[in-house]
């Protein structure tokens, strides 16, 4: 204070004014005029006001402010400030990334410009309202247009600021980005539609193979008592022949469920692709480019090399079908002639919390080493609305097919623990991205062998040698196939009892265990389960041959459980007489 006067007397004809704080906290405001004297200054004149409460309430306004300023800039949702006429004033960098703008860009736009279009209408209503003072906010979910195009759903509070004279002047939003909610409820939807899908489609296929089983026991029990010359042979040919195409069809629908029967061991994608490229190239139309970009030293998945090739196959005959070659031929042809391409491509992708990868289910990927398999094309590719139904079972937009493409391939990467991604651009093409987890141990692979199958026109023949000796207990909850599995016994000379659920089943066993050899059993039955009959059967006998068959369990885990036991073997439905005859024998010798 001292100096500031000593400087005020310093220049003697300047004005000066001074802040002088107490130390008791006390502020005045002082004012110092130069007095004048025919041009010469002779003094001067001080004045003082206490201005303490006043510069307090500054100090609170700028603290105020700053702290707002602060939470406004850093909250985590978006906010934003417009005038009357929705232009944006002040925004902060939450709602720059909710909607893909600067603040810069958003300054030159009002809220109405940045509406999805259908939303408008609402908002404007509620607008309307809220500056008219007819009610105090409004809040309601609405789309933004994003930077980019793309709609985002939020969850929006408007409120008004008011002048001294209690109008409004600006406008206050809160809006919080629902995006991730939005997510969320999808995958919810789409895993209740593929649990809903799964079951509907697995009932569906444990019926038809109970039908398909009498069909088939009991047309080659036919086929093996006609005489080769017999006219009617032709005739029991062609519906084995549909009856095995019937069962094709429902073991698709049970691998969608993921209630189909696989045999996993550890193979090598990288060699399966190659020992299939000649049945795939063929397939494919030779206008199309196939190409393999593998990763050498791939490591190995645990799989079932039968599902594993299907995969594949669906895939590339998918991309196959969009390459829309009537028009690609004529407007895209390369310089070797071929108008399109496909891609198989392996590789290694590690997926971690900080690199996490979402599926087409809407679910986020488990952490851990996968093998990715990708099937990359240059076809027609697919709209947001057909990308949503691509997975659904008989969904095609195809004349010809019946849909189970694109679903069985869904059943198979779910039931080996994988997941998918699609991406798809209309007139660009398609990616499909096939994890399947890795295994830690990568060494050699050999393919196993497997049996034969005889042709379906070729009547099945079963040895005579020896007869199977002792009585077969069928339980199974189906009469028809009951009655089938009775007929194709009768042949060998084989007594038959039969159950039709597992209670009375193990009620029969009790009463003439002695004189029972197998037992034929049915997995999924109402009442006590096939699995739960298994487990009674073996506190009885744990030596009992027990054959399960089934074509659908909704008990995957008790099936393998049981099928460890070494007196336990497993029949597929729909089965041949020929192969129930075959299952049996090495039990009853």
């Amino acid at each position: 204070l001292d100096q500031q006067v000593r400087n005020s007397y310093a220049d003697p004809n300047r004005e000066r004014y001074m802040l002088i704080e107490m130390k008791d906290g006390t502020i005045f405001e002082s004012f110092s005029l130069p007095q004048m004297l025919d041009g010469v200054p002779v003094g001067r004149v001080w004045t003082y006001r206490d201005v303490t409460l006043l510069k307090q309430a500054e100090r609170i306004a700028r603290a105020s402010e700053r702290q707002f300023r602060d939470l406004f800039e850093m909250a985590p949702i978006g906010m934003a400030i417009t005038d009357l006429e929705g232009k944006f004033l002040q925004v902060n960098p939450a709602f720059c990334r909710t909607v893909g703008y600067s603040s810069d860009e958003l300054f030159q736009r009002t809220f109405a410009q940045m509406t999805y279009p259908d939303d408008l209408e609402t908002n404007l209503a509620f607008y309307r309202q809220l500056i008219n003072g007819e009610i105090p906010a409004y809040q309601y979910e609405k789309r933004y247009i994003r930077k980019d195009g793309t709609a985002v759903y939020v969850f929006m509070q408007v409120s008004a600021i008011h002048d001294s004279q209690d109008l409004p002047e600006r406008l206050v939003a809160q809006v919080v980005d629902l995006t991730e909610l939005r997510q969320a409820e999808e995958s919810l939807r789409q895993a209740q539609k593929l649990e809903s899908l799964g079951l509907m489609s697995g009932g569906i296929a444990h019926d038809f193979n109970n039908l398909l089983t009498a069909m088939l026991t009991q047309a080659s029990l036919a086929q093996a008592k006609l005489p080769d010359d017999s006219p009617a042979l032709r005739h029991i040919h062609r519906m084995i022949e549909a009856s095995q195409r019937a069962a094709n069809l429902t073991q698709q629908l049970l691998t969608f469920s993921g209630r189909g029967q696989r045999e996993s061991h550890p193979l090598s994608l990288n060699i399966l692709i190659q020992e299939n490229m000649p049945l795939l190239e063929v397939a494919v139309p030779k206008a199309v480019r196939l190409e393999t970009l593998l990763l050498p030293q791939l490591p190995l998945v645990n799989g079932d090399e039968g599902q594993m090739q299907q995969v594949v196959m669906n895939l590339v005959l998918n991309a196959a079908e969009a390459m829309n070659l009537q028009g690609k031929l004529q407007e895209h042809e390369g310089e070797n002639g071929r108008s399109g391409y496909i891609q198989i491509i392996t590789q290694m992708q590690t997926v971690t919390s900080t690199k996490p990868v979402r599926l087409v289910t809407g679910e986020w990927l488990s952490p851990g080493d996968y093998v990715r398999l990708d099937v990359v094309d240059n076809g027609s590719g697919m709209d947001e609305a057909t990308l949503t139904k691509i997975f659904d079972p008989f969904f095609t937009t195809k004349s010809s097919g019946h849909g189970l493409g694109l679903a069985t391939v869904m059943g198979i990467v779910r039931s080996h623990g994988g997941g998918m991604q699609v991406s798809s651009r209309l007139k660009k093409g398609t990616t499909f991205r096939i994890f399947f987890p890795a295994l830690r141990v990568v060494n050699g692979w050999e393919k196993e062998e497997t049996a034969v199958v005889p042709p379906l026109h070729q009547a099945p023949t079963v040895s005579t040698d020896s007869k199977i000796c002792g009585q077969i207990l069928v339980i199974d909850d189906e009469a028809p196939v009951r009655e089938a599995v009775v007929d194709v016994l009768a042949v060998e000379g084989i007594h038959v009892l039969t159950a039709e659920d597992g209670q009375t089943g193990i009620n029969l066993y009790q009463q003439q265990q002695q004189d029972i050899a197998l037992v034929l059993l049915d997995i999924a039955m109402p009442g006590l389960s096939g699995t739960e009959t298994h487990d009674r059967l073996r506190q009885i006998s744990p030596t009992l041959p027990i054959i399960l068959s089934s074509g659908y369990t909704s008990e995957p885990t008790d099936v393998a459980t049981a099928l460890r036991h070494p007196h336990t073997a497993f029949l597929q439905k729909p089965y041949r007489w020929d192969e129930l005859l075959e299952k049996i024998r090495p039990f009853c010798q």
